[in-house]
C-alpha cells in the first residue's frame, strides 16, 4: 500500500482514501471509495478540507467537520467554477486561509496556466481572483493574510513570470520581483516562513 508522507495535521491520503494518522505506521481509514486527491486541515484543526474526483474528470472539494464522525461534507464546492466568460474546472492546491474560514486553490485555465479561486465557508461564494502558477498564504508578519502568487505577463516580444503581493480579493498589491527577490521578501516580511 502507498502512502504520501505525513505531515503534522495527521490526515494523509491511502490510494486514494482519507487516513488519519494515528501513530507510526498506524492509520485511520476515514473513507473507502478511493476518489480522494489532496487533503488540507484547517489552521484550528476544527475541519478538513479535501479534493475529490466524482464524476468523469469533474472535481470536487469537500469539507468535514472534526471530530471525525462521518463522510459526509458539511460543505461541497463543485466545479467547473464561472470566472468571467469562462468554465474553469478544479485543479487543486488547496489553501485555508489564515482564519480557517476560506479556502484558496487554482482553477485549470490552460496548460500552462491556471486561476486562483477564492471559497468563502460561511456564505459558500467562489470567487475567482486572478490567474496564477502558483500562490502562498503569508501566515504571519507584516503582510499576514496576503498572497504571493506566481504570475506570467506578457510583453510584445515573450512572456515574463514574476512574483506579486495580492491582497484577499485578488487585488495586486504590489511585485515582489524573481525568485531571489521573493527570497529577500520572505525573510524581510514573513518572520521565517517559507515562500518556497
Amino acid at each position: 500500500m502507498a502512502f504520501q508522507s505525513p505531515s503534522p495535521q495527521s490526515f494523509v491520503l491511502c490510494n486514494g482514501d482519507l487516513c488519519q494518522v494515528l501513530g507510526p505506521n498506524k492509520f485511520r481509514q476515514l473513507t473507502f471509495d478511493g476518489t480522494y486527491m489532496e487533503v488540507s486541515l484547517s489552521p484550528d484543526g476544527a475541519r478538513l478540507a479535501a479534493l475529490r474526483k466524482i464524476a468523469g474528470d469533474e472535481i470536487a472539494i469537500e469539507v468535514f467537520s472534526l471530530p471525525w464522525n462521518s463522510a459526509s461534507p458539511v460543505a461541497t464546492v463543485k466545479g467547473p467554477i464561472i470566472v468571467e466568460e469562462y468554465r474553469l474546472p478544479i485543479e487543486g492546491k488547496l489553501v485555508w486561509s489564515n482564519d480557517g474560514n476560506a479556502l484558496y486553490y487554482l482553477l485549470s485555465l490552460s496548460s500552462t496556466s491556471a486561476y486562483l479561486a477564492r471559497t468563502d465557508l460561511k456564505t459558500m461564494e467562489t470567487k475567482g481572483l486572478c490567474p496564477a502558477i502558483d500562490f502562498i498564504i503569508i501566515r504571519k508578519g507584516e503582510y499576514a493574510n496576503k498572497l504571493i502568487v506566481h504570475k506570467r505577463k506578457h510583453t510584445l516580444v515573450f512572456p515574463w513570470y514574476w512574483y506579486w503581493l495580492v491582497d484577499e480579493s485578488g487585488g495586486e498589491v504590489g511585485p515582489i520581483g524573481d525568485r531571489e527577490a521573493l527570497a529577500e521578501f520572505c525573510d524581510r516580511y514573513c518572520n521565517g516562513q517559507s515562500c518556497q
